[in-house]
């Protein structure tokens, strides 16, 4: 085997070693681009979720406060009325966020 051959045989086996590692690194790329989508999927759904938990929160402080003032006029008034129904707003909204996102876990585990 001459220097010429040995030389032609040592290009084509790094050749096809670059091509094998250029192929492993893309997909270990895409791998770990997929799990940062999914990980900004799941760190946008939990910001959703606490602002769901405060707004429920506020729902209820503002409800227990209607419901004092109407204990301590002795009559319902128009506070508790508007208080109720924000509570059940933001408790309808919470729940179709909840499915939502259930159903979504349920098909990504299958």
């Amino acid at each position: 085997m001459t220097l010429l051959q040995f030389l032609e045989l040592a290009g084509v086996v790094s050749a096809l070693f670059s091509g094998f590692l250029t192929l492993l690194i893309w997909k270990l790329k895409k791998q770990i681009d997929q799990n940062e989508e999914a990980q900004r999927r799941r760190d946008e759904a939990r910001m959703d979720f606490e602002v769901y938990q405060i707004k429920i929160s506020s729902a209820n402080a503002a409800l227990a406060k209607a419901n004092a003032i109407a204990l301590k006029n002795g009559r319902s008034n128009g506070e508790t009325t508007a208080a109720l129904a924000y509570l059940e707003e933001v408790k309808h909204d919470q729940r179709s966020f909840l499915i939502k996102h259930g159903v979504e876990h349920i098909y990504e585990k299958l």
